[in-house]
């Protein structure tokens, strides 16, 4: 409607400005034809690579993997203890995001070697998410779970599981072997602290 480009000196510029049109109508137009569900899978897919793209930080960190030891090439469950590990830091700190099959290089990993020695009664995904449970009320205890939500997101064709962590309101300990410690998530490192550094934190980070 830019009557300025009706002019043959401006024939170019109006052929170019008549593409940008129509690939706009033409975009709104298929855009009809894609429904809520479709978008949000897009939305939400978009929202993990960022994810991914992101460094391991203070609220981030990623696992290879639950069980399966990817170097040895069979089940490892002292991996499962390291996942605890991880939840137990960040519920200790400010909370955040664990992702489960990507590997320390952000290359995206899935979850089939998981899948492949779990009992998959219930199906894949609510078999891996009953097992990370578990393996939370073990090590953790089983109030630690309401601060524990997981989820799955399909990324090139592999699986990921994204365990979203909140802060906790008490102070989160993890069981190994009749022992206990407190893990707290420092930088992007979940860290162990001496018994006299635990006393310290527990004061100042659940103040009453």
């Amino acid at each position: 409607m830019n009557q300025d480009l009706w002019n043959v000196d401006r024939f170019d510029e109006f052929l170019n400005d008549r593409c940008r049109l129509l690939a706009i109508a033409m975009n709104e137009f298929l855009d009809e034809f894609i429904s809520p569900g479709e978008r949000e899978e897009e939305d939400d897919e978009r929202q993990i690579l960022e994810t991914i793209e992101a460094d391991e930080s203070q609220t981030l960190e990623f696992k290879s993997s639950l069980r399966w030891d990817i170097v040895e090439g069979h089940v490892n469950k002292v991996l499962e203890r390291m996942v605890t590990k991880s939840i137990a830091g960040l519920a200790n700190a400010e909370g955040g995001i664990l992702l489960i099959g990507v590997g320390d290089k952000k290359n995206i990993l899935g979850l089939d070697y998981d899948y492949a020695v779990l009992n998959k009664s219930h199906g894949e995904r609510d078999s891996f998410e009953q097992q990370v449970l578990t393996v939370v009320g073990r090590d953790l205890g089983q109030s630690v779970l309401a601060f524990v939500s997981v989820t799955f997101h399909l990324i090139d064709g592999k699986d990921i599981c994204r365990v979203a962590v909140e802060r906790s309101d008490h102070p989160v300990y993890l069981t190994d072997e009749g022992k206990t410690s407190l893990y707290v998530r420092l930088g992007n490192k979940t860290e162990p602290l001496l018994v006299d550094q635990a006393v310290s934190y527990v004061g100042s980070h659940w103040k009453q």
